[in-house]
C-alpha cells in the first residue's frame, strides 16, 4: 500500500459522496413536488383545507429531511469503506514495527549534524551516555541543545552522522522512540483529563498515576481541583500554570517507565522549592537522565554526573 493508491481511494470516496448529494437532492426535490401537487389537487377538491398547506409543507420538509440525512450518512460509510481499509492497512504495519522497538536507556551520536533550509548547519561532538547516567547538557543558545534532543526522538532527521540507542544492559537495540521520555520546553497537553494526559489513555496506568503525580510534586494541586485527577485540560481557558502542565509531563514519564528521560528545561516554569525536589528525585532514579538547564546552583550543577557543554 503506497501513498498514490490511498490518494485514488480518497478521490474516489469524495466522488461517491458527490454522487450521492445529488441523488439525494434529486429525490428531495422530487418527493417535495409531489406532496405539494398531491396538496393542491385534494384543496381543489376541497378535500383539505387551505390552511393547512403550509403545515404540509413543514412536514414535507422535515420528513424528506431526515430520510435524505439518512441516506447520505449510510451512503459515506459505504462510499469510505475502502479508504478506510487502506487506512487500516497502513497503520498496521507501523503499529508491527513499533511492537518490534526496544524501550531505549541509552544513546550515542558519532558524526552528527543538522543542515538547515537557510544553510546554517549545526555539528555534534561524539556523545556517548552510558545507561543510568546523570548528565548536564549546557552551551550557548544556538548550539543544538534542544535540537539535539528532537533529533534523538525523531521530531528532526539528521542531515547526516549517526544515531545509535543501546539497553540497561548495554546492548545495541532498534529503538521504540515511544519510550523515550521526552519534556520540551513547552509542556504538550491534550484537551483531556489530567489523568488521561498522564496515562496517555491506557486504563492500565491508572492505579499508577496518584503516585507519578505526587513524584512530580502535582499533589497539592491535585488535592484543590474538585475533580482531582479527572480536572479536564481546558488549552483555550488555559486553567493549568505553566508549572502544572510542566509537572504533568514529567508524571506521565515517570507512569510509563521511561529508562531514558531528555528534559528540556522542563521544570523551568516550576518553583524553587519544588523544583529541587523534583531534580533530587530524578537524579536518585535508576532512569538515565539528560537535562538542559540554565538555572541551577553550582550546588545542583555538582549531582549530575558529569556535564556536556555544546559549542557552536
Amino acid at each position: 500500500m503506497n501513498a498514490r493508491e490511498l490518494d485514488s481511494a480518497y478521490v474516489k470516496q469524495q466522488k461517491a459522496d458527490q454522487e450521492l448529494d445529488y441523488l439525494n437532492q434529486a429525490i428531495y426535490s422530487l418527493g417535495n413536488t409531489l406532496i405539494f401537487l398531491l396538496t393542491a389537487y385534494l384543496v381543489a377538491r376541497g378535500q383539505l383545507e387551505f390552511g393547512l398547506i403550509a403545515s404540509v409543507n413543514d412536514f414535507s420538509l422535515y420528513l424528506f429531511g431526515s430520510l435524505m440525512n439518512i441516506a447520505n450518512y449510510r451512503g459515506q460509510l459505504v462510499a469510505s469503506r475502502g479508504l478506510r481499509e487502506k487506512i487500516l492497512d497502513l497503520r498496521q504495519p507501523l503499529a508491527q514495527a513499533e511492537e518490534r522497538g526496544t524501550t531505549p536507556a541509552a544513546f550515542s551520536v558519532k558524526d552528527l549534524r543538522l543542515t538547515f533550509a537557510n544553510g546554517h548547519e549545526i555539528k555534534y561532538p561524539d556523545i556517548q551516555i552510558k545507561p543510568g547516567e546523570k548528565v548536564l547538557l549546557t552551551g550557548a543558545n544556538g548550539t543544538g541543545k534542544s535540537t539535539l534532543f528532537k533529533l534523538l526522538v525523531g521530531e528532526a532527521v539528521a542531515s547526516g552522522g549517526q544515531i545509535s540507542f543501546f539497553d540497561q544492559a548495554g546492548k545495541k537495540v532498534k529503538p521504540d522512540r515511544t519510550k523515550i521520555g521526552y519534556l520540551p520546553q513547552q509542556a504538550v497537553l491534550l484537551p483531556s483529563s489530567v489523568m488521561n494526559n498522564i496515562t496517555m489513555f491506557d486504563p492500565e496506568l491508572e492505579s499508577k498515576a496518584k503516585a507519578s503525580a505526587a513524584d512530580a510534586q502535582l499533589t497539592e494541586a491535585v488535592d484543590s481541583w474538585p475533580q482531582g485527577l479527572e480536572t479536564p485540560v481546558d488549552l483555550a481557558g488555559d486553567n493549568l500554570s505553566g508549572g502544572q502542565k510542566q509537572k504533568v509531563v514529567l508524571a506521565r514519564a515517570e507512569v510509563h517507565d521511561s529508562q531514558l528521560l531528555l528534559i528540556d528545561e522542563g521544570t523551568s516554569a516550576i518553583d524553587q522549592a519544588a523544583g529541587r525536589k523534583i531534580l533530587d528525585k530524578l537524579l536518585q532514579s535508576k532512569q538515565t537522565v539528560v537535562l538542559i538547564a540554565h538555572n541551577l546552583t553550582k550546588e545542583e550543577r555538582d549531582l549530575f554526573d558529569r556535564e556536556i557543554k555544546l559549542s557552536a
